[in-house]
C-alpha cells in the first residue's frame, strides 16, 4: 500500500496550532517581519471540547524559510467566553490582543482583572517579546467608564508607541474628541480609546467619538468584521462605523442625512502634539443602505482602505461601474492625501476579479508598502492555492478567498487570487488578512483540518478548529 499525503506547495504554508484546543484559529491574523500572530478566540485551554474557551493567541516565527510555533499566549485571567484573541495587532516585538467579552470593572491602565462585575465590558492586553519570551506589559481598560456590553477590545491597532482600542457597544451620546461619557442615550454608538507608551509605561491619551454620533452606528466595528474597524499609522487614526446611516457620498458630505440605513462611514482623526481632532468624514462614492461601508479599514501613511462587504455592484476589477446587480458582493474604496493635513479624496474603487453575489469582498483589508490585500469570506470558488480558476464555484458556500493588489506604474492592479490549499464549505477563508511587502496571510476560522502544527497533511475531519495560511 502507498499512502499519498496532500501537503502544501513550496511558498505556501498551512498553519495549525500544536494542539486540538485552538477553536476559531484564524479569526484574527497579524504579520510583522518574520513573525505571524494568529488569534483563536474560542480556544478551550483544556481538552474538554464541551468547555467554552477563554481564547488564546498563537505566535509563529519564520527562520530559514520555515515557520514554527514560538508561543501560545493566554490571558492572565482566563474566563470561559472572554474571546481573548478576537483582535490582534503586531509591530516588531509588541503585540496587542483584544478580549471584548472580559467582565472586569477596572478602569484605565493596570487595574485589577479580578472583579467580574461588568459583563462584556471588554479589555485589551499589551505583550512584549524579549528573545523568545513573551510577557504582559499592560492591561488596558477604558479610562472613564467600563460599562456592560461595551465590547472594549473588539478592535485593536498599533503604530509605534500608540495603541487604539475600539468599543463598538459603548453608549455615550458624546461627539468628537473628549466628550461627556455619562450621557448613555446613544445605544451601541461606539467609541475608541488612544493609549501611548513612554518607556515601558502606558497611559490614556484620548477618547474618540464620531462627529455625528448615532444609535447603533457601531463606531469601531461590527459583524462580519472580527478584528474591528480601526487602523492607526503615526499620527493618523481611521475608524469605521459600518452601521452609520447618512445618505451622503464622498469625503466631507452632510453628516446628519439619515436616509441610508447602515450605509456606513469612516472617520479620520489627526494628532497634533498630544491633541486629537477629526480630519475627515468619509463615505463611499456610491453609498447606499446596508452596504456596511467601514466594516474593515486599513491605513498606511496617507493611504486608507475601507471595506464595504455588502456593496452590491456587479463590476469587476478596478474603477468599474458602481451600479447594482450583485447583492452583497462587496467592494473596497481607497482614499489618499498629499500629506496628513489633507485634503483626502477617493482614488480607487476596487472589486473582485470574479465578482458574485454574497461574496463579502471587503470584509477584511490590509495594507503594506505597495500591497493591498482583501478578504472575501463568502466567495465560493473551488480552486486551490494561488491564481486558480476564479469562476469555478465548486467549493461550496463560504469557502472564501483573498485578493492581493499591487501598486505599479502609478496604478493599482490585481496581482493574485488566493485560495486555501484545502478549501471547504463554511471555512470562511479570508475572514482575516494580513500583508507585508513579500508575505501574505489569511485566516479561515472554521476550517476543518484535523492535523496539528505547521505544514501538516490536509485531513478534513476536524470539527472546525480553524487554520491560517501564509503565502510568500
Amino acid at each position: 500500500y502507498v499512502l499519498l499525503v496532500n501537503r502544501p506547495k513550496a511558498g505556501q504554508t498551512y498553519v495549525k496550532a500544536a494542539s486540538f484546543n485552538s477553536v476559531g484559529l484564524g479569526s484574527s491574523v497579524a504579520l510583522s517581519g518574520d513573525t505571524l500572530v494568529v488569534g483563536a478566540p474560542s480556544d478551550r485551554g483544556v481538552a474538554d471540547i464541551s468547555v467554552a474557551g477563554p481564547g488564546a493567541v498563537y505566535v509563529f516565527v519564520r527562520s530559514a524559510g520555515r515557520w514554527a510555533q514560538q508561543a501560545r499566549l493566554l490571558a492572565p485571567n482566563p474566563t470561559p467566553g472572554d474571546n481573548f484573541g478576537h483582535a490582534v495587532a503586531l509591530e516588531g516585538n509588541t503585540l496587542v490582543i483584544g478580549m471584548p467579552y472580559d467582565d472586569s470593572a477596572a478602569l484605565g491602565v493596570g487595574g485589577s482583572s479580578a472583579d467580574d462585575s461588568r459583563f462584556n465590558s471588554g479589555a485589551a492586553y499589551v505583550f512584549v517579546r524579549s528573545g523568545t519570551t513573551w510577557s504582559v506589559q499592560a492591561y488596558l481598560k477604558p479610562a472613564t467608564a467600563s460599562n456592560e456590553n461595551d465590547y472594549f477590545g473588539w478592535g485593536v491597532s498599533l503604530s509605534g508607541d500608540t495603541v487604539v482600542v475600539t468599543a463598538p457597544g459603548e453608549d455615550s451620546a458624546a461627539v468628537g474628541v473628549g466628550g461627556d461619557v455619562n450621557d448613555n442615550t446613544a445605544i451601541d454608538s461606539g467609541a475608541a480609546y488612544v493609549y501611548v507608551r513612554s518607556g515601558s509605561t502606558w497611559s490614556f491619551q484620548a477618547y474618540l467619538k464620531a462627529s455625528n454620533t448615532g444609535r447603533l452606528d457601531a463606531f469601531g466595528g461590527n459583524w462580519p468584521s472580527t478584528g474591528g474597524a480601526v487602523a492607526v499609522s503615526g499620527d493618523l487614526v481611521l475608524i469605521g462605523a459600518p452601521k452609520e446611516d447618512s445618505g451622503s457620498r464622498g469625503v466631507g458630505g452632510v453628516e446628519n442625512d439619515e436616509t441610508a440605513t447602515d450605509s456606513g462611514a469612516a472617520y479620520l482623526f489627526r494628532r497634533t502634539g498630544t491633541a486629537w481632532a477629526q480630519a475627515a468624514y468619509v463615505k463611499a462614492s456610491n453609498s447606499e443602505a446596508n452596504d456596511l461601508f467601514g466594516t474593515a479599514v486599513a491605513l498606511r501613511g496617507t493611504l486608507a482602505a475601507v471595506g464595504a462587504p455588502q456593496e452590491s455592484s456587479s463590476a469587476t476589477g478596478i474603477g468599474g461601474s458602481e451600479g447594482n446587480g450583485a447583492p452583497q458582493s462587496g467592494a473596497v474604496y481607497l482614499f489618499s492625501a498629499a500629506s496628513a493635513q489633507g485634503p483626502w479624496q477617493q482614488t480607487a474603487y476596487v472589486k473582485a476579479t470574479n465578482t458574485e453575489s454574497f461574496d463579502g469582498f471587503g470584509a477584511s483589508v490590509a495594507l503594506a508598502e505597495g500591497r493591498l490585500m482583501v478578504g472575501a469570506p463568502g466567495e465560493r470558488g473551488g480552486s486551490t492555492g494561488v491564481d486558480g480558476e476564479p469562476h469555478n464555484n465548486a467549493g461550496g458556500s463560504s469557502t472564501g478567498a483573498a485578493y492581493v493588489l499591487a501598486w505599479a506604474g502609478g496604478r493599482w492592479r490585481h496581482e493574485a487570487y488566493v485560495k486555501a490549499m484545502n478549501p471547504g464549505a463554511q471555512d470562511f477563508f479570508g475572514a482575516s488578512v494580513a500583508v507585508s511587502p513579500n508575505t501574505a496571510a489569511a485566516g479561515a476560522p472554521q476550517e476543518d483540518g484535523a492535523s496539528v502544527g505547521v505544514q501538516g497533511p490536509f485531513a478534513e475531519t476536524g470539527p472546525g478548529f480553524g487554520a491560517a495560511y501564509v503565502y510568500e
